[in-house]
């Protein structure tokens, strides 16, 4: 269900790509064939983003067309908010669907404190404190960035955790928490912009005993939420082959940044 739910949020962004200047308006046949989905599924992705102000139709010509929701994210990504307003979206969709906390991180230095909030679709109000650098966004942010948290605690169970935190990010894209022994279980993955840097950092976190059974699993959902988020600011995930050098140590070892295409869960 929660594969589906996400997906859809992810196939029905997709298709915002296909209208350019030349091709401004688009009809459900031609949006069918660029897209490679049936007229029904099309269709169904097309009222979606159309109850959302995503799209609009020409009431004359039937076609479709760029609505003004497009042009208010534009305006909020040039303002520099990181697209907010469909990101909330996707922590609503993946928090309900994973009965767990979403959170949203901004993929920059400074202090790791929530953009938005999300508990089981409910959006949470409120100051959030920010969390330390010793956990999952804060591995995902080294990682993927090569930021280094300057408090983590210099001793050997850390540096342990730690590098095996960062090995796990770099071999399937999702960060675990370096705290094996945290009351909470929490992961984390990037979402990645047009020139495939990282753009925020979701999270998501629940109890390692939830009072719900036979929950969608964390590392699953934030990679589907990731990669939902990427898609939707039309980013680019940097390919397996891409490498950047160690420029920094942490914890007296250099790291390269490797691995860093998403791969799907495979226990």
């Amino acid at each position: 269900m929660g594969d589906l739910l996400l997906g859809t949020v992810s196939n029905a962004l997709k298709i915002l790509k296909y209208f350019t200047e030349s091709s401004n308006e688009l009809g459900l046949s031609e949006i069918s064939r660029l897209t490679g989905q049936n007229k029904t599924t099309a269709y169904r992705y097309l009222c979606e983003l159309e109850s959302n102000s995503f799209v609009e139709q020409n009431s004359k010509t039937k076609g479709y067309r760029l609505g003004p929701a497009v042009s208010n994210l534009a305006r909020l990504s040039n303002s520099g908010t990181l697209g907010l307003h469909i990101f909330r979206q996707i922590l609503a969709a993946v928090s309900e669907e994973a009965s767990c906390w979403a959170f949203l991180y901004p993929g920059q230095p400074g202090p790791l404190k929530p953009l938005l909030v999300f508990h089981q679709g409910a959006q949470q109000d409120g100051a959030f404190q920010k969390v330390s650098p010793y956990s999952s966004p804060g591995v995902c942010l080294f990682a993927a960035c090569d930021i280094a948290p300057s408090d983590v605690t210099h001793s050997d169970l850390n540096e342990q955790n730690w590098d095996e935190a960062v090995s796990a990010f770099r071999a399937q894209g999702v960060a675990p928490s370096p705290q094996p022994n945290a009351p909470a279980i929490s992961f984390s993955a990037p979402i990645f912009d047009a020139a495939g840097s990282v753009s925020s950092i979701v999270t998501l976190a629940r109890p390692r005993q939830p009072s719900k059974q036979n929950q969608m699993p964390l590392k699953s959902a934030v990679l589907l939420a990731a990669r939902s988020g990427t898609a939707a600011i039309g980013g680019a995930v940097p390919s397996s082959g891409d490498k950047t050098k160690p420029t920094r140590s942490h914890l007296g070892r250099s790291f390269a940044s490797e691995n860093l295409a998403m791969s799907g869960e495979t226990t």
